[in-house]
């Protein structure tokens, strides 16, 4: 199947000794659980003369899906102390991986 290596190579990029990341995904009205997944702050604009952050952020989670079974809209994920709410959720995914769209909370 096209793509299959990605499903089988997916626990390299999200090794934490490797690319990944630790996250805490939280369920609106659930409970907190640690998952391992790419994290990507795509949109962060820093002062260069500060280090601030300065405006919205977007950013992308990518996880194995079933780490997150039952993601949804407004759900939290917490990396690297930074909580950032669930904004798009894919109706489709493939090969058991999830690609989350964030805006920083």
């Amino acid at each position: 199947m096209p793509g299959s290596f990605l499903e089988s190579d997916l626990p390299i990029f999200t090794n934490t000794d490797e690319f990944g990341y630790v996250a805490t995904w939280t369920p609106s009205g659930g409970s907190a659980t640690t998952v391992n997944g790419v994290f990507d702050d795509v949109n962060l604009v820093i002062n260069p003369y500060d280090g601030s952050t300065e405006g919205q952020t977007d950013a992308v989670f990518v996880c194995s899906l079933s780490d997150v079974s039952g993601v949804r809209q407004k759900d939290t994920i917490e990396v690297n102390g930074d909580v950032y709410v669930v904004k798009v959720v894919p109706s489709s995914t493939s090969n058991n991986m999830i690609r989350l769209g964030l805006r920083r909370q």
